[in-house]
């Protein structure tokens, strides 16, 4: 499998349900159905349902899944964090 690797970096305060908690951060659970949206909309031009069915054509989509791109997420923190 092939590995991207992308560095982000927070310009914002954290809103989570653990923000009183050391080590809150965000969920890859929470992220990637965002995040598949987003691609799948820019796949089609704008359009959800062209990017889906693009998605469908190429077998990008996971098993009999509706609407899941076929990747792994992962959050790796690489800095100290600011509280």
């Amino acid at each position: 499998m092939n590995k991207l690797s992308i560095k982000l970096r927070q310009h914002t305060p954290l809103i989570h349900f653990q923000h009183d908690q050391v080590g809150a951060t965000l969920r890859a659970t929470e992220v990637k159905p965002k995040l598949d949206r987003f691609i799948l909309t820019q796949l089609g031009d704008g359009n959800y349902a062209k990017g889906l069915a693009k998605a469908k054509e190429n077998k990008w989509i996971i098993g009999n899944s509706v609407e899941a791109l076929d990747y792994k997420l992962r959050f790796h923190i690489l800095e100290n964090p600011v509280i």
